[in-house]
């Protein structure tokens, strides 16, 4: 898409930018008069794509849900302009349900953007017919990082053995498994995450706790996992951040297994040079504070 901005309208360009919607309905979509002129300040947000000083395509979202108007140039088609436009105007939209009205010209569009149908095709005569359409948006995740509660520590340490259990241990000898499962039902140990002595942070997807990380004796992370459903979306950065914080310590370490090793690493952790010859498979690592 050489040369081509996308930009909110300026109050100057939408008079031109509604004669092009004018235009390309009447040569494209439906002949004689039509409602792609219309335009309700209130209600809509219009974006521009321009050429230089040229206006080649318009598209506008009403009431923060629907997409009321997207319209190309002709001579600008299948360049990819219409789905910049519709990028720019849905990052405007918050709803997580956004419909539109296509036209039987348009629907090929909107199916490859991801546009599903809603509602019956409407036959308006003179074969001009529309169709309601849906886009479905992922809810945005929110995730809660706070020290874990008492009734929530059990939970927590299930989490990590699970995980544990997927990624970890098979590298493991059976015997350094079989020592980490033993750990997570230390009684003494869940008692010192449950009084405070030993801090643990979780991590929730609203009330579903998908992540957490704990250190012991204020110098060590012991455990640091997350539910792999929620992967490489930031969430063991925000734990990690929240964790050494807590900590009042000039260093940090912890045993990194060859899965953690990348994350560890990116985050600022460097090997000690020291293996641990019972588990050699783990990486014994170090975090200098500012």
């Amino acid at each position: 898409m050489n040369d081509i901005t996308i930009r909110p309208a300026l109050p100057e360009e939408i008079p031109p930018a509604l004669e092009l919607a004018q235009r390309i309905c009447r040569e494209f979509i439906r002949p004689g008069p039509n409602t792609a002129g219309k335009y309700d300040a209130k209600r809509e947000k219009l974006f521009v794509a321009v050429d230089g000083e040229r206006i080649v395509g318009m598209a506008s979202q009403a009431d923060g849900c629907h997409i009321r108007k997207l319209y190309v140039d002709g001579e600008y088609h299948r360049r990819g302009i219409a789905t910049e436009l519709m990028d720019a105007v849905m990052q405007t939209i918050e709803s997580t349900r956004v419909t539109v009205n296509a036209s039987a010209y348009a629907m090929p569009f909107y199916l490859r953007y991801g546009f599903t149908q809603a509602d019956e095709a409407q036959d308006h005569g003179a074969g001009f017919i529309t169709m309601l359409m849906a886009y479905e948006r992922a809810r945005p995740l929110i995730i809660a990082i706070r020290p874990a509660r008492p009734e929530e520590i059990r939970p927590a340490i299930d989490l990590a053995l699970r995980v544990f259990m997927r990624y970890t241990a098979p590298l493991l000898k059976a015997e350094s498994v079989e020592y980490f499962r033993a750990s997570c039902g230390d009684e003494a140990m869940l008692e010192k995450y449950t009084s405070g002595q030993w801090r643990m942070f979780a991590a929730f997807d609203g009330r579903k706790l998908v992540g957490m990380a704990c250190e012991r004796d204020g110098v060590h992370i012991s455990k640091l996992y997350v539910d792999p459903a929620y992967h490489r979306k930031g969430i063991a950065t925000k734990l990690m951040d929240a964790l050494i914080e807590s900590m009042d310590a000039p260093r940090v370490t912890l045993d990194s297994s060859p899965y953690g090793l990348p994350f560890y690493t990116k985050y600022g952790f460097a090997p000690t040079g020291e293996k641990d010859p019972w588990v050699p498979v783990l990486t014994p690592m170090v975090y200098e504070l500012p």
